[in-house]
């Protein structure tokens, strides 16, 4: 097609209906990490849990060292959490290794220890969240975590039981959600 004005030969537009070789989705054997990893955030995002959940399983299956590998494993844990749990814990576990990304190892300890909650294994979370924060001090999680340790103490034994952490809680996060009653448990006689 010439360009009238310019008298030169225009490039061709690609029609969009026409199929091409190079349009067609590589086949799911020969996907890369990075593909699959794509791949299963979209079907998430579109609601289709199950197919996201597929996807991430294959990368792991398929490429369980590449660089995407640690974060389809958090992924894929907090997905399956409540329908599999012991996956989900099986899964966490692999990043809490030293090998494991800095940026997935507090937020795979925290889903780990929310795990135990969910179980209702009450002193499992609380040895969890108390190693939780000892290893990682400055988790944007930290304020429920302690708020969810105090409360827990004040269940189990009163203020008495409370006092420490509730006290450490108003000092940290004065303005916290929990802040008035880790107040008045801190100030109880």
């Amino acid at each position: 097609m010439r360009d009238a004005v310019r008298g030169v030969e225009a490039p061709a537009v690609p029609d969009p209906s026409a199929a091409s070789a190079d349009a067609t989705p590589p086949a799911a054997g020969s996907l890369t990490a990075d593909d699959l990893y794509a791949r299963a955030e979209h079907a998430l995002r579109a609601g289709d849990r199950t197919r996201a959940e597929q996807l991430w399983r294959e990368l792991l299956a398929s490429y369980p060292r590449a660089s995407k590998a640690p974060h389809a494993r958090y992924d894929l844990a907090h997905l399956i959490q409540r329908r599999d749990p012991h996956g989900a814990r099986a899964l966490l576990a692999e990043l809490a290794t030293a090998t494991a990304p800095a940026a997935l190892r507090e937020p795979a300890a925290y889903l780990a220890c929310r795990l135990h909650i969910n179980a209702r294994e009450v002193d499992a979370a609380v040895r969890c969240f108390t190693e939780f924060r000892a290893v990682h001090p400055g988790s944007p999680h930290d304020a429920e975590v302690l708020a969810w340790l105090a409360g827990r103490a004040e269940e189990s034994g009163g203020c008495a039981s409370a006092r420490e952490l509730a006290a450490e809680y108003v000092k940290r996060y004065p303005r916290g959600a929990f802040a008035s009653r880790a107040t008045r448990c801190a100030e109880a006689p």
